[in-house]
């Protein structure tokens, strides 16, 4: 996901959440979810999706930001993942597509659990 530029357009030169929010509904349709993409705002859209559960049974909620502020000046291939030992440098790496990423995983590790 670091290699997706997701830059907020408000601050900046910025190309907004369109292409993450499409990669992440496409990678949610592979687990065999249904996903909503709506724009809030020109190219600042939310992915929306909801996972089959228990009727009355509990409900956990998700949510993070896909946008990223602006490369730092002279921060070269600011879009480029680079692995340093066990850390995951790269923009948005940290805040917060590396949540949203531990996100995916939790819901797709859950999935088994629900007929």
């Amino acid at each position: 996901m670091v290699r997706i530029p997701s830059v907020n357009p408000r601050m900046g030169n910025g190309t907004g959440e369109g292409e993450i929010a499409r990669y992440l509904a496409d990678h949610l349709r592979g687990s065999g979810l249904a996903p909503m993409i709506t724009e809030v705002q020109p190219g600042r859209p939310n992915v929306l999706v909801t996972a089959p559960g228990k009727p009355g049974g509990p409900h956990l909620l998700f949510e993070a930001h896909t946008d990223t502020v602006p490369p730092s000046h002279g921060q070269e291939e600011p879009f480029t993942p680079r692995l340093d030992g066990d850390c995951l440098y790269g923009r948005g790496a940290c805040d917060t597509k590396a949540s949203v990423a531990a996100m995916f995983l939790a819901l797709q590790s859950s999935l088994p659990l629900f007929p």
